[in-house]
């Protein structure tokens, strides 16, 4: 039985496409209502990207999912 390959180290002509972040969530009391923010930090570039809502997240990882590869 062979052990399973993992997807970062298997040995093929195409390499998976993969994000390595950082999840920053921090809730701010300054404002009447406590509100949540969010950062993302990019471990492959110096990208650091701050939300206002976790819809806002949610969408920015929907968008980097499905964005096309590059070649």
């Amino acid at each position: 039985m062979t052990p399973p390959r993992h997807p970062f180290t298997a040995l093929s002509p195409r390499r998976p496409r993969y994000h390595v972040l950082v999840l920053c969530l921090w809730q701010e009391l300054d404002a009447a209502e406590p509100t949540w923010r969010f950062s993302l930090e990019s471990l492959q570039a110096t990208d650091r990207r701050g939300f206002g809502s976790l819809e806002a997240l949610i969408d920015h990882l929907r968008a980097l999912i499905a964005a096309p590869v590059d070649p």
